[in-house]
């Protein structure tokens, strides 16, 4: 009895230890039944860690090329309909076709009241007789019958594991009172289902008595369906599954156990659309003949963002043979969806954002499209790689009320206005003409009085500084001469060839700045003033004086001769 007490707590020890075990790991292992997800773990419908269709995935293409999926995830997605190629996946050893199973998958078998007894399934059954323990290894046979020793043979088909084990230890305590019968599992069962339909190759796929549809391994064709998945089971009784609605909204009716002796056919899907903008699930979707726009946005999309416009809803279509787009379609759907519209199959839906539509005002000059958090690793200049004198265009889209002062602080938070822009002599290029806004002062020491409402259309302009001087009057080469700090007048005049002295007396010489403002021409010369060299030479203007004389006196002459001659 003491053998026999040893025995029995060893036992017990072991199989809560196990039950414990199978407990902490159940959650987790539904879950992955249902998304194909986890380590070793992939499904019918996907690669490794996702579906056959991708639900889920960030990568997407319809009828997609090799190792893109089909689903759900629809960012950054290539919409190539005529696509060839297929998916890999693989089994829930993390190889196609194999089954490898663990202490794990018997925890959980026992822990799982769904767990069905399946052929090939391994049991230990324990108990007690007047004898001693009897200890007895049990397989279910493929007639699913079960040899419990001397308790006899027990035909198990349709029963859980759960229920199988209440039967054999109630016989056991039946024939011994006091048995302390236990029936665990030692391996479950695998076994083979079939596939055809819409796969690369038809053939056998191992599984194992908690494996749901979305886990089997396949290779599906671009044309695969997750709307219309039949199995067929050994008895040839068929029924269809939506693995949309399983994994979706999950749904386990419609992602079931397999059995043995299942064949799984998967079928054609019939119309394939894609869904984008401003729905909260964007994605190419698989949809059923029945399905119409208002189904696709609510079912498949999950309803409208905040920011949705439905007075402008874009479908575009191919025409049959095409692979570019044949036929666009706009729709106002703002005071309902009306009667039922019917998309094609290949249709892309775009969910336009409100944003799109608000009026716009263009920013110009020494801006840069790209926005530089850290302006310190690299100059403004090079972070959109043109010259700094390279003119932008940047669109922008502003609400009703919006001002420079809120474009222009955006700007320079982004650290988007290049340093050679001239801020003090912006402006807005309106239709009623032009209007100076000092972008600094908006900027550094903002009054709203300074500040201008902005309207559609307006064109703010952000000017470069000039980096020239200008020469002009009597040089020998007038012109503008590139800046160069620290010079006074007479540097730019000598790069302008020095002064003609034969039209300027006494080196006399006009500075100015850019707003026509006179400097002293001690003063250091600054970007964009200008230098002018007058002509003030009185020999200059005497020989001005002396040709008109000239010619004067010459007309006259001409005159008197002609009078002379009767001409006049």
């Amino acid at each position: 009895m003491k053998r026999f007490g040893c025995i029995v707590i060893i036992a017990t020890v072991a199989f809560s230890g196990a039950f414990a075990q199978s407990s902490s790991t159940l959650s987790n292992q539904l879950q992955q039944s249902l998304t194909g997800q986890g380590s070793g773990g992939s499904s019918l419908l996907g690669g490794s860690g996702s579906s056959l269709f991708g639900l889920g995935s960030q990568n997407s293409s319809v009828l997609s090329s090799s190792n893109q999926s089909l689903g759900d995830g629809f960012s950054n997605s290539s919409w190539d309909p005529f696509a060839s190629g297929t998916q890999s996946v693989q089994g829930i050893d993390g190889s196609t076709g194999t089954t490898a199973f663990s202490a794990n998958q018997a925890d959980l078998a026992m822990a799982d009241p769904l767990y069905p007894v399946t052929p090939g399934d391994s049991y230990i059954f324990s108990f007690v007789t007047g004898a001693g323990s009897t200890t007895v290894s049990v397989v279910v046979d493929a007639g699913y019958n079960v040899n419990l020793g001397t308790l006899g043979t027990v035909a198990v088909r349709g029963q859980t594991f759960q229920q199988l084990k209440a039967y054999a230890e109630k016989k056991a305590l039946e024939a011994y009172s006091y048995s302390a019968p236990r029936l665990v599992i030692r391996s479950p069962g695998v076994f083979q289902v079939y596939l055809r339909g819409e796969v690369e190759q038809a053939g056998f796929s191992k599984a194992w008595g908690l494996m749901r549809l979305s886990e089997v391994s396949a290779k599906p064709t671009r044309f695969a369906s997750d709307r219309d998945i039949e199995i067929i089971s050994a008895k040839g009784e068929v029924a269809h599954y939506d693995l949309f609605r399983a994994l979706r909204f999950g749904d386990l009716t419609q992602n079931p156990l397999l059995k043995a002796g299942d064949t799984i056919v998967i079928n054609k899907f019939d119309r394939k659309i894609m869904l984008k903008g401003e729905v909260k699930r964007p994605g190419i979707y698989n949809i059923l003949n029945t399905d119409t726009l208002q189904t696709v946005i609510e079912l498949y999309g999950d309803g409208l963002t905040k920011l949705a416009d439905l007075s402008q809803v874009k479908v575009d279509s191919l025409a049959t043979g095409m692979e570019t787009i044949s036929e666009t379609r706009n729709l106002d759907l703002s005071r309902g969806y009306g009667s039922p519209y019917t998309l094609r199959d290949l249709d892309t839906v775009t969910i336009q954002t409100r944003t799109d539509f608000l009026p716009v005002v263009f920013i110009e000059g020494a801006v840069t499209k790209q926005i530089v958090k850290d302006p310190t690793v690299i100059s403004l200049a090079d972070s959109n790689k043109e010259s700094p004198n390279t003119m932008e265009k940047l669109p922008h889209r502003f609400n009703n009320g919006e001002t420079v002062h809120d474009i222009i602080l955006t700007l320079e938070k982004g650290n988007q206005i290049l340093s050679v822009a001239d801020l003090e002599n912006g402006y807005i290029s309106r239709s009623s003409g032009i209007i100076p806004v000092n972008l600094s002062k908006l900027i550094y020491s903002f009054s709203p009085a300074d500040d201008v409402t902005l309207q559609d259309n307006d064109h703010l302009v952000v000017p470069f500084k000039q980096f020239f001087i200008t020469v002009g009057g009597a040089v020998a080469a007038p012109g503008r001469y590139p800046y160069v700090p620290g010079r006074t007048w007479k540097y730019y005049v000598n790069l302008a060839g020095g002064i003609n002295t034969d039209l300027n007396s006494f080196n006399i010489v006009h500075v100015s700045d850019k707003s026509d403002r006179d400097k002293k021409n001690s003063a250091t010369i600054e970007p964009e003033d200008k230098i002018i060299v007058p002509a003030n030479s009185v020999l200059h203007y005497l020989g001005q004086i002396s040709g008109i004389m000239s010619i004067l006196t010459t007309t006259f002459l001409a005159f008197i001769y002609a009078k002379s001659l009767g001409l006049y």
